[in-house]
């Protein structure tokens, strides 16, 4: 949906105009005032906010802090040009991987909170898979990403823009806490009606039909790229899969791919 919006008193800028990298480096975390680490892992996709995190205790090496309302945008991509677009803003303070770039709102020019929808768009983050350098990891500096352009609006519609994504956000949190607790109530009722009614046993294999998944080469862009979801672990966080993170192509499935159909139930084999 494309929304009708007068920009007519927009202008543009460069982050660099409207935000600085706050790049504070400590080299004992363990022994620091600090308590919680933050690092790629625990960042996902699109989220607003800092979700997990770790203790200090466990860092041995040099690592960067953050402050309270920095934006922890991660630098580092996953593998090649798939950074994942990860850039919560923090609610607290803490410890960071130097692989994430921390992130200061310039408060004369920027309404609180409006970086979050720059920084969560995807715009931004087709600019960071062209500028970042690298081969089989990607990394963008922030000397190349400060100078991303974008249309500002004013301050007053900047209030209104900011605080439509943090309502929506906050609704999207509610509901996701919502489908949590309802998934330990269901599993809680499952548990006791499999422990305490289940009089005939089978094994797990005679269940159902079982096929084992398959990674094709990522060496050959002809598999990627296409139209099929390809599911893997990082896409299985949630009960029902409507799609996928990575796609392959017809000549992936040709050569070997499984598909499966519709209705599957997907079971992670390895360790996350």
């Amino acid at each position: 949906m494309e929304l009708n919006i007068d920009k007519s008193d927009w202008i543009r800028v460069q982050l660099g105009d409207v935000s600085h990298e706050y790049s504070k480096r400590i080299s004992n975390p363990a022994d620091s005032n600090h308590d919680c680490f933050v690092g790629n892992s625990n960042i996902d996709q699109w989220d607003f906010r800092v979700k997990r995190w770790e203790s200090t205790s466990s860092v041995t090496s040099a690592m960067k802090v953050f402050e309270s309302n920095d934006y922890l945008l991660v630098r580092r991509s996953l593998y090649a040009s798939d950074f994942r677009e990860r850039a919560p803003r923090a609610h607290f303070s803490g410890i960071c991987s130097g692989d994430i770039l921390t992130i200061k709102e310039n408060p004369d020019l920027l309404c609180d909170g409006f970086l979050i929808g720059v920084l969560n768009s995807s715009k931004l983050w087709k600019f960071v898979v062209s500028n970042a350098s690298g081969s089989i990891t990607r990394r963008i500096k922030w000397k190349d990403l400060r100078s991303y352009e974008f249309l500002l609006p004013p301050k007053q519609k900047q209030a209104e823009i900011s605080q439509l994504l943090w309502g929506i956000n906050e609704l999207i949190t509610k509901r996701e806490k919502c489908v949590f607790e309802t998934d330990k109530l269901i599993s809680s009722l499952l548990d006791d009606h499999f422990r305490d009614n289940l009089h005939i046993s089978v094994p797990l294999g005679d269940a159902g039909i079982w096929v084992s998944g398959g990674t094709p080469s990522k060496k050959n862009n002809k598999y990627w790229g296409g139209d099929t979801p390809w599911v893997s672990p990082k896409d299985m966080k949630k009960d029902i899969i409507n799609t996928s993170i990575d796609k392959i192509t017809n000549l992936a499935i040709d050569e070997g791919a499984s598909l499966l159909p519709e209705q599957s139930l997907l079971v992670v084999s390895n360790q996350l």
